[in-house]
């Protein structure tokens, strides 16, 4: 990967993506057990109100209520509760606030922007995510953009993914337990995070795409571990399936 040459990242982006960066966690609706981490997410503005942004897979089980948590401590802390969500084509889903239940940390949390304007090929990408993998320890790892791909997975549906090649050793930054987590090129923002190659035990599965990619962007990939597939999404896409949520 050392031959694409492409922008490089400010020095503080690590740290800025890290502050941007959610974890979300559910616990049995209705109940007051504890709540258990799940995946990641955003924060986002749509529309004049706040919403968070992740994979539609992490909060589609109606059997759970889902919050969302500023810190990565093992506390579990809930700082804002989700109320409704949508989801979308892409395994995106948008999802708003409980009336009265966000935080002061909350508030002060980084809000994420997702532009319009694509990274190129090359360009440096900040990760960071902590999936079940790390023992949810949140993690950092540098990537490089390789491009956008559209493919349709096994159970013949069709996802648009921005496509990043981690460098380095695996870390469990992304994994099972780190969907719905951001990552972020000197563009701005790509995500959520929705599927990874790598690291999932899949035989024969994570070589056919790792083949498809580098045959796709003109990449060697063989010596890649680990690949992150985030979906493509937008600002407008946000404040589209926003629009279509009562106000909580």
């Amino acid at each position: 990967m050392s031959e694409l040459q492409g922008r490089r990242l400010a020095s503080d982006a690590p740290a800025s993506l890290e502050r941007s960066t959610l974890l979300l966690i559910r616990r049995p609706a209705g109940s007051s057990w504890m709540w258990e981490p799940v995946c990641g997410a955003s924060k986002a503005k749509a529309g004049g109100r706040i919403v968070i942004v992740t994979a539609a897979h992490c909060i589609r089980d109606p059997a759970f209520e889902y919050a969302v948590s500023v810190r990565y401590d093992n506390q579990n802390t809930p700082h804002a509760i989700l109320d409704r969500w949508v989801g979308a084509d892409n395994d995106v889903a948008v999802a708003t606030i409980r009336r009265g239940t966000a935080t002061r940390e909350f508030d002060a949390h980084r809000t994420a922007t997702y532009p319009r304007t694509k990274p190129v090929l090359g360009d440096e990408v900040a990760m960071f995510g902590a999936s079940g993998w790390s023992g949810y320890i949140p993690r950092s790892a540098r990537g490089v953009y390789l491009g956008e791909s559209t493919f349709t997975n096994e159970q013949g549906e069709t996802f648009t993914v921005s496509v990043v090649a981690q460098l380095g050793r695996y870390e469990g930054v992304i994994g099972l337990g780190s969907s719905g987590s951001p990552a972020l090129t000197p563009s701005g923002f790509l995500g959520p995070v929705i599927f990874e190659v790598g690291h999932e035990s899949r035989p024969g599965v994570d070589d056919w795409y790792r083949n498809m990619f580098g045959s796709e962007f003109g990449v060697d990939l063989r010596g890649v571990e680990t690949i992150g597939e985030y979906a493509v999404i937008t600002q407008a896409t946000i404040t589209r399936l926003a629009g279509t949520l009562p106000s909580p």
